[in-house]
């Protein structure tokens, strides 16, 4: 079958034109992409490449702080609160344990400490988006810029997916550390 006459396949009727036009414009859109790759050095090439694929070369990634992020998890009474203090020594971070944030926010009367204050008062559990702008707020600190360990955060997966989310919204790469 050549180009303008039809063809039936299996009870369909093809034309011909239409696809080798279409075909002929494929052609030339592969020409002018051959053209420009002839004319491309191989950095360009790599570089398009490298766009294309989200890939970012080692000289242009971020590299997130080398800051240890531990999580001690555990129930009551299982030694968390005996290992932090030496953990902290051994590598000079700061603890964050939620109660002790949630007091200190409070007693400072800072927005998170406000809202916390209020949840609290009313005898409901403070939510994760406030436990983890608390973390946020004091992983910034001095104390803090070796790293940190949480003691008591998180407990549940969906708090662990928020606290995830944040550390990669900060820029700081994922928990260090689970013990």
């Amino acid at each position: 079958a050549g180009a303008g006459r039809s063809v039936e396949v299996v009870g369909f009727d093809w034309d011909w034109s239409g696809i080798i036009g279409g075909m002929e414009s494929v052609k030339v859109e592969v020409e002018k992409v051959a053209s420009a790759l002839r004319d491309a050095s191989l950095a360009d090439l790599v570089k398009e490449l490298e766009s294309r694929l989200g890939i970012v070369p080692p000289e242009q990634k971020k590299t997130a702080p080398s800051v240890k992020k531990i999580v001690l998890v555990g129930p009551p009474g299982c030694g968390k609160g005996t290992q932090a203090p030496v953990l902290k020594e051994k590598y000079g971070l700061c603890i964050l344990a939620t109660g002790d944030m949630l007091r200190g926010a409070v007693a400072s009367g800072s927005e998170l400490g406000l809202q916390a204050k209020k949840v609290m008062e009313e005898g409901k559990l403070v939510s994760d988006e406030i436990v983890v702008g608390l973390i946020k707020d004091n992983i910034g600190s001095d104390d803090c810029k070796n790293g940190f360990i949480l003691d008591g955060f998180p407990r549940t997966v969906p708090q662990a997916e928020k606290l995830d989310s944040m550390l990669d919204d900060q820029k700081l790469g994922p928990v260090s550390s689970v013990l």
